[in-house]
């Protein structure tokens, strides 16, 4: 069934990233970092590996704060297109740029 799917376009992975970071209330690439930090941090635990897991639960952390500010970036984003209020416009679009450089 996967595979007929994948003939017709449909990605099931892809979908269940898109969704599962709408839930998460981060935005997909985010989401997607998310998952991969956390399948990683889940394997060291299980090598009993807790700095390394430490390390990555933060990393965790740190990745769903920005995952959340991009969001709320895009949001103000699109207010302040509708709104006319370019200079903010522009100033946003620099910010979702410099998390999405971190």
């Amino acid at each position: 069934l996967d595979f007929q799917m994948l003939l017709q376009g449909i990605d099931l992975e892809e979908d269940f990233v898109h969704a599962e970071a709408k839930i998460s209330g981060v935005d997909t690439t985010a989401g997607r970092m998310i998952r991969d930090v956390r399948r990683l941090r889940i394997d060291y635990e299980d090598r009993e590996d807790y700095d390394e897991a430490q390390r990555l639960s933060v990393l965790e952390k740190r990745i769903t704060e920005l995952g959340h500010r991009s969001l709320e970036v895009e949001a103000e984003k699109t207010v302040a297109i509708r709104n006319e209020d370019y200079p903010r416009a522009k100033q946003l679009k620099a910010e979702a740029a410099d998390i999405a450089e971190e």
